[in-house]
């Protein structure tokens, strides 16, 4: 099963000297011999980011911004970065891997948008990465949940460059499985849609990785094709897809 991904679709639509600085950028992670890890941080999300809306009053970024100039940076992107930073640094030392740390990368004066850093880092992800550590409080993460959905469509063999088994981990280094994560993302998902907040970015994803957990249930799924993507792989369905189901997340592999 061939799945048309996000990043190509934003790389074939930049401009041809953004794609070539992309092309550059992820050469020379590339360079890099030996298996990597990486490490899935939030940077312009996460918990600090609804912590600093709901200090403030407001509900968006742009609301923010125009309330307090500058808070995004300041308050969110640059303790988020030094966060990451900390854990990486802890973390390197006890790995056999490369650490990939996404917030030491910084590409703001050639103004890179989000969309950018996303398609690299899933490019890299996708390419190369052997292993993922997710930060505590990943599940509030926009990019988080993405990297999560993307680790494990790698993990159950629907990247068609991939056919080993990526793993996942959480900052504790302890394995997290498809129903771990849909429950971390359903919880967060209550948690901001009773505070207020947006979360379709995270039913997005959160359905996506039902999807994956459906198309492994589904009858229709011959045993070949069950054993291709799922087999010597503990995978409670049924779980993930109630979690997905309790907050109307669309159950799909497709991202959009």
């Amino acid at each position: 099963m061939v799945i048309r991904r996000w990043e190509h679709e934003v790389f074939d639509i930049l401009p041809q000297e953004r794609r070539a600085n992309i092309d550059i950028v992820s050469s020379a992670y590339s360079s890099v011999l030996g298996d990597k890890a990486y490490l899935s941080m939030p940077i312009t999300s996460g918990k600090r980011y609804y912590e600093i809306l709901d200090h403030y009053g407001v509900k968006t970024v742009e609301e923010l911004e125009k309330k307090i100039p500058g808070a995004l940076r300041e308050e969110i992107i640059i303790p988020n970065i030094d966060d990451g930073k900390k854990f990486a640094e802890r973390l390197a030392p006890e790995l056999d891997s490369s650490l990939i740390v996404p917030a030491i990368f910084e590409a703001r004066r050639q103004r890179w948008t989000q969309e950018e850093y996303m398609v690299l880092w899933l490019r890299l992800l996708t390419k190369s990465v052997k292993e993922i550590y997710l930060l505590d409080g990943w599940e509030y993460s926009n990019g988080g949940a993405i990297e999560f959905a993307r680790g494990l469509m790698i993990r159950y063999r629907f990247i068609e460059e991939r056919n080993d088994r990526l793993l996942i981990y959480d900052h504790k280094k302890r394995p997290v499985s498809i129903e771990e994560g849909a429950r971390k993302l359903t919880e967060a998902i209550k948690d901001l849609t009773r505070r207020g907040h947006q979360t379709s970015t995270l039913r997005k994803e959160l359905g996506r990785v039902a999807g994956i957990a459906a198309y492994c249930n589904d009858y229709l799924t011959s045993r070949d094709k069950w054993a291709y993507h799922a087999n010597g792989i503990g995978l409670n369905s049924g779980a993930t897809i109630t979690a997905a189901k309790s907050v109307g997340a669309m159950i799909a592999l497709t991202r959009d």
